[in-house]
């Protein structure tokens, strides 16, 4: 006998589903994380979004080492680079481990959205001159190179649909499959940071900050930055974009449409760098 879904049972269904897609709890804004240097302030901070709480929670052995870092999608584990090559630790600082040891180079770690792997930068080879961009399984497997060298590659970052990864090449901002296909540029620019919903993207032009929708169009001037950008990030809730001041500069907060620009850490004389926004499920 054939079986007919009512339709009371078919309105029962879209309710639940109804229900469960607004019970979901939405992205909020974490800490920021920020490198800053030097006079034997070297290593990985955080902060909280009203710029208290500030405190280290990874020092370096050198202090000419790369001080990026980038947050998991559960904002549970942060991932770096140091000595060594690429490595996770908890949001405190503790539990570290090691994915790869890399090629040299180890530079701007990226996770894919589901959390299951991360997109960096590093040499081609141990002691090469060119620059090659990668992606790993987070427990340390399944090494591939997807970006082929060049002189200089950098910052990628996965777009909040797992479809491409942005990164920066000669100037440009290109996209690519995190399989390594499709390979396309998309504008003039640098340090590209993917909104969360996926449909703009701020990023440095000439040293300043601008956005721009994802296919490369409608770029904006958000802020003037003196000297010139040291990492950007979009905030999770999608209300702020969070920047560093290269040449002894703060991290500075501004709305995306321009307004609401402060500081969030106030010390000048040190060197602050690649901001990054823990999200909050």
């Amino acid at each position: 006998m054939r079986r007919t879904v009512s339709g009371i049972t078919l309105l029962s269904l879209v309710l639940a589903v109804a229900a469960s897609a607004a019970a979901k709890p939405q992205t909020t804004n974490g800490v920021v994380s920020f490198g800053a240097c030097c006079s034997g302030s070297e290593g990985i901070y955080v902060i909280r979004p009203d710029g208290t709480g500030e405190r280290r929670i990874f020092t370096p052995k050198f202090d000419d080492a790369s001080l990026a870092s980038a947050w998991s999608p559960g904002g549970n584990r942060v991932a770096y680079v140091a000595p060594g090559g690429l490595w996770t630790m908890s949001a405190t600082g503790a539990k570290k481990k090691r994915l790869t040891k890399g090629n040299g180079d180890t530079l701007a770690p990226t996770w894919s959205p589901d959390g299951t792997a991360l997109a960096f930068v590093d040499f081609v080879s141990p002691h090469a001159s060119n620059y090659a961009i990668y992606v790993i399984r987070s427990d340390g497997r399944g090494l591939k190179r997807i970006v082929r060298g060049a002189p200089y590659q950098n910052t990628p970052s996965w777009s909040p649909n797992g479809k491409l990864i942005m990164f920066e090449r000669g100037g440009a901002l290109w996209t690519v499959k995190p399989n390594g296909t499709g390979q396309k540029r998309i504008a003039t620019g640098t340090s590209p940071s993917w909104s969360p919903d996926g449909q703009s993207v701020a990023f440095d032009r000439g040293g300043n900050l601008f956005t721009m929708k994802a296919n490369g169009s409608g770029a904006e001037l958000i802020a003037e930055v003196p000297s010139s950008t040291a990492g950007i990030a979009w905030s999770p809730d999608g209300k702020w974009i969070a920047y560093a001041i290269a040449d002894r500069g703060d991290v500075m907060l501004v709305r995306p449409d321009g307004s609401g620009s402060h500081r969030l850490t106030h010390d000048e004389d040190l060197f602050h760098s690649q901001p990054a926004w823990q999200p909050r499920p």
